[in-house]
């Protein structure tokens, strides 16, 4: 395609805005894309050092994302843990997995709290 932009190399950069969604895609180890309604592409300086000793820079969508990640992300990433990765012909057994996952993982966290609540020792995942 004919004036696309493509980032390929490691801090390659692009932007894309208008009136009110922004689009940040940057290259560190793999492509990373970004897409916000209440940030622009701004940066802020971190107190981590990298490889060289130098400041990091994070854009603050970024970093409001990793400040205020809610527990949709996290209930994600617990179920891949636990993913069903057998492959099978059968339609209906993907779809029963698919959602038999989150249902376990559910289960667990109702479980903890309740445990929490009596204060009994809860067993793990």
């Amino acid at each position: 395609m004919k004036g696309k932009k493509v980032v390929k190399t490691k801090g390659d950069l692009k932007v894309m805005t208008n009136r009110k969604l922004t689009h940040i895609k940057w290259m560190d180890k793999k492509e990373i894309n970004v897409l916000t309604t209440i940030h622009d592409a701004s940066s802020q300086r971190t107190d981590r050092h990298d490889r060289d000793g130098n400041l990091v820079d994070k854009f603050k969508a970024v970093i409001d994302y990793n400040k205020y990640m809610g527990a949709v992300d996290r209930s994600d990433q617990m179920v891949q843990y636990s993913s069903f990765k057998r492959r099978t012909m059968k339609w209906w057994k993907k779809l029963f997995f698919h959602l038999f996952m989150p249902a376990e993982l559910n289960v667990y966290l109702l479980y903890k709290a309740t445990a929490a609540a009596n204060r009994a020792r809860s067993i793990s995942h």
